[in-house]
């Protein structure tokens, strides 16, 4: 029973032409491809604006990395409780400074 009624059904809208690609919406004269179309540009920019804001925290922690590590490395190095510590981490506070100002913009 439900069968021949949804068969039926589908005949009906197909009869009356309700599945064309040229159909109009509710929103006046914007046709399927149109409201595809902006619907895959708000699309796009909410995936830009995701990027970018992931960019931007990725940034953010790590010039707070570089600068934690660079200070404990310091405070290590010039109150000799351990030197090679210190220097260890002052030259990765440098590398990671580096990535994060000058590679990582580029790759993204």
């Amino acid at each position: 029973m439900r069968i021949s009624v949804c068969i039926v059904t589908i005949i009906l809208i197909l009869n009356n032409n309700a599945l064309t690609l040229q159909a109009t919406t509710t929103n006046g004269n914007k046709t399927i491809e149109d409201a595809f179309e902006d619907l895959g540009d708000k699309f796009v920019q909410i995936v830009e604006r995701v990027v970018s804001i992931i960019k931007s925290v990725v940034a953010q922690v790590a010039r707070i990395s570089y600068v934690t590590v660079g200070m404990v490395g310091t405070l290590l190095y010039y109150s000799r409780l351990n030197k090679k510590i210190g220097i260890d981490l002052i030259k990765g506070a440098i590398i990671l400074a580096v990535i994060a100002e000058v590679i990582f913009p580029f790759l993204i």
